[in-house]
């Protein structure tokens, strides 16, 4: 349980419980900033890239990836 007496009260001053719950779902609520879009226009544009770059390895395999040399495991010395 919470020692209140140790760490102090949990919510300040005398709130009802529906103040404590339109403080606490306020950010929920209300519209994402400017940072929110940049950052999900980023992500976004990191997804489809990545999605190609599965299309490809599928489609033409991994030798597009440079990875086309020929390695003998166990050979003759």
């Amino acid at each position: 349980m919470y020692n209140r007496k140790i760490r102090g009260p949990l919510i300040e001053g005398n709130k009802s419980i529906g103040q404590i719950t339109t403080e606490v779902a306020l950010p929920m609520e209300k519209r994402p900033g400017l940072w929110w879009y940049i950052a999900f226009v980023l992500s976004s544009i990191a997804a489809v890239f990545g999605f190609y770059a599965i299309y490809i390895t599928v489609y033409k395999g991994i030798g597009t990836w440079g990875v086309n040399n020929s390695v003998a495991w166990a050979g003759r010395s």
